[in-house]
């Protein structure tokens, strides 16, 4: 007798445990238990929406998704609007990879993405990240961004504002993963950029310098955004340029940005083949070349440029060249 009650038990657990999982696989639902057909209706409505919930969130490493680009593939097929969560660590690929629109790629801090050259990363959707480095791109590895993605931070690209670290090829790998035709707003903190003169290059229509003002407050004086010169250094700091003079370079800003040429022989920015133009805000100085250079400018607006210790007189270098 005890033995078929022990038997019975058995049976009467495996009935009542056993059930279904939810479409996404999150959670389990029993078969009907002891509040019967109504209660279990209630029960697996509850674990639907909770399903439906943590349908929406994924992170890498999960059993469903243990890389990057297995992720990021997965989620492609499945078109369903999703976040994925990409944590701490390298996550490094090795061909050629899109993230489709559907996808948000939401970076943990210390999660960087390794691009090794000859490899490029697209990104169709948008994505959630804090002013540090997410991308690390060697050689002629990049990054682009062909959707919803209009502001980029240098950052991303390992910029530091500290006046020390090299930012020049962070800040060119932001404007270079904008799209061609229309461009996009790079976001800069507060801080100081070093940058190597000669090298950055804006050739992007409506590509947007958006810095950060110089302010006070009650203990003084807040710093803004500032780009540097190497010492050392010659050349432009940023220089805008369009294709020709025919087909001109379109629809760009600076903002709220100052350029220290660090007592180089520098310029500041320089404008050239140009329409459209619009600056905000700017302060150039300690530039020995000319401190801003402009040649065939068209329909463009400028409101509080200010130009100070730069151009040389004894080399015919103007503070403003036009």
């Amino acid at each position: 007798m005890k033995r078929f009650k022990l038997i019975a038990a058995i049976l009467v657990a495996v009935l009542v445990c056993a059930g279904t999982w939810t479409s996404n696989n999150y959670l389990y639902k029993p078969t009907q238990g002891e509040y019967g057909t109504a209660g279990k209706v209630l029960f697996d409505t509850g674990l639907d929406r909770v399903d439906a919930k943590l349908g929406k969130s994924a992170t890498v490493g999960d059993p469903n998704y243990l890389t990057f680009a297995a992720a990021v593939a997965s989620l492609n097929i499945s078109g369903t609007p999703t976040t994925l969560t990409v944590p701490n660590g390298t996550h490094t690929l090795t061909a050629d990879l899109t993230s489709n629109s559907n996808i948000t790629l939401r970076f943990d801090r210390g999660a960087v993405v390794s691009i090794p050259t000859g490899k490029t990363l697209t990104i169709a959707g948008s994505v959630e990240a804090s002013p540090h480095q997410i991308f690390s791109c060697a050689g002629t590895g990049k990054v682009s961004f062909t959707g919803s993605t209009l502001q980029v931070l240098p950052e991303w690209w390992g910029a530091v504002g500290n006046g020390t670290t090299n930012s020049t090829a962070a800040i060119q790998s932001a404007h270079d993963s904008l799209p061609a035709t229309r461009g996009g707003v790079i976001s800069f903190s507060t801080g100081v950029y070093l940058v190597t003169p000669g090298t950055i290059v804006i050739s992007k229509p409506g590509i947007v310098l958006q810095g950060r003002a110089a302010a006070t407050d009650g203990a003084g004086v807040v710093a803004g955004t500032s780009f540097k010169a190497t010492a050392s250094g010659t050349g432009k700091m940023v220089a805008f340029q369009g294709a020709a003079a025919a087909t001109p370079l379109d629809s760009c800003q600076i903002n709220d940005i100052s350029f220290n040429g660090n007592g180089e022989t520098v310029q500041g920015f320089s404008l050239k083949w140009v329409s459209n133009f619009r600056l905000r805000n700017v302060w150039v100085i300690g530039c020995y070349d000319h401190g801003v250079y402009m040649e065939q400018v068209w329909d463009s607006t400028f409101y509080d440029l200010e130009v100070e210790a730069s151009g040389d007189l004894a080399s015919s270098k103007a503070g403003l060249y036009i």
